[in-house]
């Protein structure tokens, strides 16, 4: 045992010290680069899936099929600035009205090996209603436990494209 000053420490625990802990940083590395999708190109297609299985759950109203795509701290911001939680957002899965939707418009950005964020174009009718609802959608992903699961989810509204004329 050294007297509190800087220096006593043998240099055999030191370097010792010193590659342990490299080593586990090595590792740590490792694992996470294994772990971890380069770009956004490589996790696009599983999170454009998720997003459009998440669509296809709710407007078949599979409860228990939705409920692994949403993370417990899931927060779902609607239009009119309510925040809904996860369970919030899963009462409304029973209810789910939609005749038809479609997805289009995909862009995935990751913000880091476990978390991205998907935007897209989303229309749907309800049962019973003769308007195509149209709106613009940002969704947040974070990698947990190795399961892809949504985060977040905003839908911005927009008027319902018109076909563009015939020439």
């Amino acid at each position: 045992m050294g007297n509190g000053r800087r220096g006593d420490t043998p240099k055999w625990l030191a370097a010792m010290l010193l590659s342990a802990s490299l080593i586990g940083i090595a590792g740590c590395a490792e694992r996470a680069q294994d772990a971890a999708p380069a770009k956004a190109a490589d996790v696009a297609p599983q999170l454009i899936q998720n997003e459009r299985d998440s669509w296809r759950k709710y407007a078949a109203r599979d409860l228990e099929g939705s409920r692994p795509l949403l993370a417990a701290d899931y927060a779902d911001v609607q239009t009119d600035g309510t925040l809904l939680d996860r369970e919030g957002h899963l009462a409304f899965v029973p209810k789910a009205n939609v005749e038809w939707h479609e997805l289009d418009r995909f862009n995935v950005f990751l913000l880091s090996p476990d978390a991205a964020v998907v935007t897209y174009r989303a229309r749907s009718r309800d049962r019973g209603v003769q308007e195509t609802y149209q709106a613009d959608v940002t969704a947040g992903w974070s990698l947990r436990n190795g399961q892809w699961v949504a985060t977040f989810y905003r839908e911005t509204p927009t008027p319902p494209e018109t076909p563009a004329a015939a020439e």
